[in-house]
């Protein structure tokens, strides 16, 4: 079941930001100042070796990379995002509709439609590069 985690780190100029985890997801969801959602970062089959992250913001639209923690950005050990392919959309509805549970239900309403709108293909390169993990 997802729970918050507190003090997360905060940066600052991009808007706050809540963190949730548990053994399966980490969900990552940045706000603006006035509460309104700016977008999320969903890390699914954590523990695999197909650990994905589906991206979402407002500004850059979606991405879905690996998450490779055996590779390390500047060798501080940050996991690094790399292109990846598809994934089973109900199958992570289905995840997040089991584990979601205790998060606020706009929240819940907010990443669920945004799962139900993910393109059923991404544009070419639209997740080529590698980046590190927020």
């Amino acid at each position: 079941m997802l729970r918050e985690i507190r003090n997360v780190k905060q940066i600052p100029g991009q808007g706050a930001r809540r963190w949730f985890s548990d053994e399966r997801l980490d969900l990552f969801v940045w706000y603006e100042a006035g509460g309104r959602i700016l977008g999320f970062q969903l890390c699914f089959d954590k523990h695999t070796r197909v650990e994905r992250a589906l991206t979402f913001t407002e500004n850059e639209g979606y991405s879905l990379h690996l998450v490779m923690s055996e590779t390390s950005v500047c060798d501080m050990g940050s996991p690094v995002l790399s292109s990846a392919g598809e994934f089973s959309r109900q199958g992570l509805l289905e995840q997040l509709g089991e584990r979601g549970a205790r998060l606020e239900p706009s929240l819940f309403e907010y990443l669920r439609g945004k799962l139900e709108d993910y393109p059923a293909a991404l544009p070419s390169g639209e997740a080529s590069e590698l980046t590190s993990r927020p």
